[in-house]
């Protein structure tokens, strides 16, 4: 039988991580994880992120390996079964558990709490695997208990492009040794040199093409030209096409081509965990729409043409097996789709919570590399926005941010009931920079169809942070100012009850009159907060005392503002005295310690008292830089801020290099912010060049001060002509 004869078997398996067809190749990923497993006997977490094909999972089993070697144990910790690792880790003794798709783990923090319970698994370590640290691993880091909280700390492991001594060329000639055996092709192997058009792949795409080209050799295919990864995947789709085709002869199911693919697409994009699911799944592709028995009889052959089971005590994965190498599945869906976009209405029309979830995963993971994927997800949204939008919002935090904006896009061409949108509007953490906008969105929907005066101003409050966050604050301060008018009234007519509510409007109208310049009403808010919050906190400290230090906070900057540091100093010494008790039992206030500090720091820098400045501004940063680790969506924009303020204690110290390295730090980061979010972010850009031109100038750097004060100053006339926010006072 020659090669091109040979019974067509599914080619993808052969790049699973767990074929292992391809030898593992050491990284130095791989040295760094061992000596982490090695270090000090206690509970651990690390994340390991990379593009799909980046060889996180192939990593992970060889360190799995490496490690059982050395008496360890390891368990892989499927979806589900979170609960059973987390009784398991017990027994385990020297272990690690791998939780792959970590970023889609609902119970992961739940499993991470049980696993350093008790300190009963000192000697275990957690690995985590996903595409990338988005809001999913600051949500993870933020919410958690502090001792789970504490795991999270080290920075991840990220698997970038190849970087081998001799270039990727290396890995494709292994490959293609390592294929050519595997498929037992005649020598000599093929002698073809790697053709991918790009220069940095990551190394699935390399194996791909590598494989590719033992499959070409065998078909008596000639070599190709210089083609891109999609181009090689969809050369090995060609080729699974085979195995398809004759899988579906097998059984006597005729089935146009057009048709096969169409069929594997849809059953990878949604899913089904029974056969009755996938029969009512192959309901959506058109040709099978008119036939229950053909249907059936298609879902069958799906159930076998990848099927994937868990060790007997954990049951079946799902119905419908993946095909896998995830990029290979997106690959082939995003090209169907392409194709026929036409389809994806009815294929997300209707569709269960675990299945949107599952459908606009694989999308929001393909559209990462794929822009195309990114219309079909607004053509999916525009289809059944009422039941996709929780999902999306979920999907939005773990795997891609783009659908918040698409998620916000299309919220804005569609009314959808408020049963719908308080979940959606819970669901969204604050601070969130990246989600910001879809959530000021769906606050102002639900604050406009709320019939309870209560109920909107609480909305409307809700709405003044997300304004702030965006930058909007002529929107911010009207929305604070119609919550303070709803809760005089209600003051009014029952005291007792809403003087608490009345000091949080008036607290959160402060910082939009002070962004925009009106210092003394802000005064005026914040001096009315701190005396509620005062009466309030002398019967309730346990409840009024954090509150009553938001306050004084709020007027120590305002009191600044307004060149009245004794007075500014008195209320952020009050502040910072109560926070640092709160703090020792609530570590989750370090943040407004911070900010406290912060402000003390100014009013002692306008009091001449440098030393005991620099060392509140040093303090404030170190806080907000470790919070930045963990939150950097939550805390980027603060710690640059606190950074300014360093840079000015440190030049009043005459540290002048400190002081321009700092700023300039600053800098950037609200560069790379109003680049992503101008609205929210141009004018602290250009406050921070206004003070990177005066460090630069004290270090005689006159040039360069001269264009990063002009560079601020076009900012400024910008924002003065059009911009969304007044010039910085």
């Amino acid at each position: 039988m020659s090669p091109g004869d040979r019974p067509a078997l599914s080619v993808a398996r052969y790049l699973r991580a767990d074929e292992q067809v391809v030898p593992f190749r050491g990284r130095p990923e791989l040295d760094e994880l061992l000596t982490w497993c090695g270090a000090d006997g206690r509970a651990r977490v690390r994340l390991v992120t990379g593009d799909g094909g980046a060889g996180k999972t192939r990593l992970a089993l060889r360190l799995c390996k490496d490690l059982a070697a050395q008496g360890w144990r390891s368990l892989w910790v499927h979806p589900g079964r979170e609960a059973y690792a987390a009784e398991a880790v017990r027994k385990l003794g020297p272990g690690v558990l791998v939780v792959d798709y970590a970023e889609t783990r609902d119970s992961l923090r739940s499993m991470l709490s049980e696993v350093v319970a008790d300190g009963a698994a000192s000697d275990v370590r957690v690995l985590l695997l996903a595409r990338s640290p988005g809001e999913w691993w600051q949500r993870l880091a933020a919410n958690s208990p502090e001792q789970v909280a504490r795991l999270l700390i080290e920075p991840p492991v990220v698997l970038g492009p190849i970087q081998v001594e001799g270039g990727p060329a290396v890995l494709f000639d292994e490959a293609l040794t390592a294929f050519a055996d595997k498929l037992k092709v005649p020598r000599p192997r093929p002698d073809v040199p790697l053709t991918l058009a790009d220069p940095m792949p990551v190394m699935l795409e390399v194996h791909a093409a590598a494989l590719l080209a033992v499959l070409d050799q065998t078909q008596g295919i000639g070599a190709a030209p210089a083609r891109s990864a999609a181009e090689v995947l969809d050369g090995l789709l060609g080729h699974e096409s085979r195995y398809w085709a004759q899988s579906a002869a097998a059984r006597g199911l005729e089935l146009d081509v057009a048709v096969q693919r169409l069929a594997v697409a849809v059953g990878c994009l949604i899913g089904a965990d029974s056969e009755t699911a996938a029969a009512e799944l192959m309901r959506r592709v058109p040709d099978l729409a008119d036939s229950a028995e053909r249907r059936g009889q298609v879902a069958r052959w799906l159930h076998d043409l990848y099927p994937e089971t868990l060790p007997a005590d954990d049951g079946p994965v799902a119905w419908l097996g993946p095909l896998r190498p995830d990029p290979v599945a997106e690959r082939l869906i995003l090209t169907e789709l392409g194709a026929r976009p036409e389809l994806v209405p009815g294929l997300f029309t209707g569709l269960s919570g675990d299945q949107a979830v599952h459908g606009l995963t694989v999308l929001a993971r393909a559209s990462v590399r794929a822009p195309s994927g990114i219309g079909l997800i607004r053509s999916a949204l525009a289809a059944d926005l009422e039941h996709l939008a929780a999902p999306a919002l979920s999907v939005a935090m773990s795997t891609n941010l783009v659908l918040g904006d698409l998620l916000n896009e299309a919220l804005g061409t569609q009314t959808v009931p408020a049963g719908v949108l308080r979940p959606a509007a819970d669901a969204i953490p604050y601070p969130s920079f990246a989600l910001a906008p879809v959530a000021a969105t769906v606050l102002k929907m639900l604050a406009d169809q709320s019939e309870d005066v209560g109920e909107r101003a609480e909305l409307l409050l809700k709405l003044v942070s997300r304004f702030a966050e965006l930058g909007r604050w002529k929107q911010a301060l009207a929305a604070a100012e119609e919550a303070v008018q709803i809760r005089r009234r209600q003051v009014e007519a029952d005291r007792g009850t809403f003087r608490p509510a009345l000091a949080q409007a008036l607290n959160d109208q402060t910082s939009p009159l002070s962004i925009l310049g009106r210092w003394e009403d802000a005064r005026a808010s914040a001096e009315e907060a701190v005396q509620i919050r005062r009466d309030l906190a002398r019967d309730s400290p346990d409840t009024f005392l954090p509150e009553l230090a938001l306050s004084l906070n709020n007027l120590a900057r305002c009191l600044n503002e307004l060149g009245r540091p004794r007075r500014a100093l008195a209320a952020a010494d009050e502040s910072e005295e109560i926070r640092r008790d709160l703090v020792k039992d609530r570590p989750d206030l370090l943040s407004s310690l911070a900010a406290t500090l912060n402000n003390r720091s100014i009013s002692l820098t306008a009091l001449n008292r440098q030393e005991e400045a620099l060392a509140a501004a040093e303090e404030a940063t170190g806080i907000y830089r470790d919070l930045t680790q963990t939150r950097p969506d939550a805390f980027l924009s603060t710690y640059a801020r606190t950074l300014n303020n360093l840079s000015n204690s440190l030049a009043d110290q005459g540290r002048p290099q400190a002081a321009l390295a700092a700023v300039a730090e600053a800098t950037r980061i609200f560069r790379l912010l109003a680049l992503i979010r101008p609205g929210g972010y141009r004018r602290a850009l250009a406050d921070s060049l206004h003070n990177q031109s005066l460090r630069l100038a004290d270090l005689g750097r006159h040039n360069e001060a001269i264009a990063s004060m002009a560079e601020s100053t076009h900012i400024r006339q910008l924002l003065t002509q059009g911009g969304p926010d007044p010039p910085s006072p």
